[in-house]
């Protein structure tokens, strides 16, 4: 009786789990659409709706796809990735944006970013900076 059971508890085990496991077949560089990748290493992602439907922002030390600039911080809009703007700059050369964060202080919301950096879009910054856009 005990091995009838027990093969019950595997074909049940395997028969609830082949389903989630087939719902998501393959990985998607860029998410699958050419040259729309982020060039560098992504550090975080967070999802947000600024009002015109969820978006999903990423920020690291990366650049847009094909751009010579160090965004740092970019927005999946459903099609495509976009340049926020934001150009962290460091003295250094090598800028990096760590940590990402949607913030409503009673003024609108605002992305808050962290990380090794002096300026942000030209203005000084003491790596933290916001941006409103």
């Amino acid at each position: 009786m005990f091995s009838v059971s027990r093969s019950f508890f595997v074909f049940a085990v395997l028969v609830i789990a082949l389903p989630a496991r087939s719902q998501c077949l393959d990985w998607y560089s860029g998410f699958g659409l050419p040259g729309s990748g982020i060039h560098g290493d992504i550090r975080t992602m967070i999802v947000h709706d600024p009002g015109t439907g969820p978006k999903l922002y990423a920020c690291g030390r990366i650049t847009p796809p094909g751009g010579s600039v160090a965004g740092n911080v970019e927005m999946w809009d459903g099609s495509a990735w976009q340049d926020l703007g934001a150009n962290l700059t460091d003295s250094s050369g090598y800028p990096a944006c760590d940590s990402i964060a949607w913030f409503d202080d009673g003024a609108g919301a605002r992305l808050y970013a962290g990380g090794a950096f002096s300026q942000a879009a030209g203005m000084p910054a003491a790596n933290l900076a916001s941006w409103n856009g």
